[in-house]
């Protein structure tokens, strides 16, 4: 996906420079990174909030601010061209992933193409399980999802565990040319729903169902303290509105068919597809190391600052605290409701 963005680079990084690391350099990056104008503190509970915000200015009173580096990050050109990939690693079976550029978190069409991943490729009840799964039995897992970022734009994606040919299409085939062949095969029946899709968009029932399934997912990201926490300070840090889960949720809703039609036919277009394939590597072939590629000479590449400092932060904070007419509700539990379904199950309701 990425080809000048940092993000190209994998998390945990290279061998070669983990291994070259001195201790020195790990403790200026700490020094230079973990300094208090660089750090959000998320406290989620039974609390006084008060006697917390005290408690934790007591501690930090001594802690100086630090001089936080000035960094900027190349924005990503679309390639005018479809582009295909393909590799090998310790894998069991083939994995095909085809992808196409996305948008920003929050931006125009990203909410459309949340609800246009769970129709097509998430959960039992989705074409692709149905279809290409289930029906064609092309492959043996694969599903889609959108993943938007505020950095830049992300991905449209649609992942895939390729099954093997059926007996009947196998005839004289070697091997890898068998392989080739489901590969191509399962590309093929991917690609003719998301045609589909792009031309008729999604049904009004699929439409209701990827809403009811966000709405879920909301919930269930909202029902302990650790992943209240950790949604508090993403959303703080990326978007300034430790509120945005709610307000995300209560957008999906306001999406409509035509909304998602649109931006399926703005992104799933074959000159944006990229094509991703991963071969199982032969048995004795020793793992190869990842070294870092060089860098592209693109020319007049667009960059965009990065700011680190909290102050932002608490500049987008206010702004959004600002535009809010009254404050959310605090949550409250009601009494716990009993209920004995026909088959006999009993179901608790809170």
């Amino acid at each position: 996906r990425f080809r000048v963005h940092p993000a190209r680079h994998p998390t945990i990084g290279y061998l070669d420079e983990f291994l070259a690391v001195s201790r020195a350099q790990i403790f200026d990056f700490y020094k230079r990174m973990y300094v208090p104008n660089n750090m959000l503190f998320v406290v989620v509970g039974d609390i006084d909030r008060h006697e917390a915000v005290r408690q934790i200015a007591e501690l930090w009173s001594n802690v100086p601010a630090g001089e936080l580096p000035q960094l900027s990050l190349p924005v990503e050109p679309v390639g005018a061209e479809a582009r295909e990939l393909s590799g090998t690693a310790s894998v069991y079976q083939p994995k095909l992933r085809l992808a196409w550029p996305g948008t920003r978190l929050a931006a125009e069409h990203d909410y459309a193409l949340d609800l246009l991943a769970v129709a097509l490729g998430q959960g039992e009840s989705s074409r692709l399980v149905r279809q290409v799964r289930d029906q064609e039995r092309a492959v043996d897992t694969i599903s889609s999802y959108n993943w938007s970022m505020r950095w830049g734009e992300g991905s449209f994606v649609v992942d895939a565990n390729v099954a093997a040919l059926p007996a009947e299409q196998l005839g004289e085939l070697a091997p890898a040319a068998a392989t080739a062949a489901a590969i191509d095969r399962a590309k093929a029946l991917i690609l003719e729903q998301v045609t589909l899709l792009c031309r008729d968009g999604i049904t009004d029932a699929e439409l209701a169902r990827a809403k009811r399934k966000v709405l879920a997912g909301v919930i269930r990201g909202s029902q302990d303290v650790n992943s209240l926490a950790n949604r508090l300070a993403s959303d703080v840090i990326t978007m300034g509105d430790p509120d945005y889960l709610r307000h995300y949720a209560r957008a999906i809703q306001e999406v409509d068919g035509e909304q998602v039609l649109v931006a399926a036919r703005k992104f799933l277009t074959a000159s944006r597809l990229i094509c991703v394939t991963l071969l199982p590597a032969p048995k004795d072939a020793a793992p190869e190391a990842l070294a870092r590629p060089k860098d592209p000479q693109v020319d007049d590449l667009r960059v965009e600052p990065v700011v680190l400092d909290n102050a932002e932060v608490l500049e987008r904070f206010a702004a959004v605290a600002g535009s809010q007419t009254a404050p959310a509700p605090a949550p409250t539990l009601g009494a716990i409701e009993r209920h004995v379904l026909p088959n006999g199950l009993r179901l608790l309701v809170q």
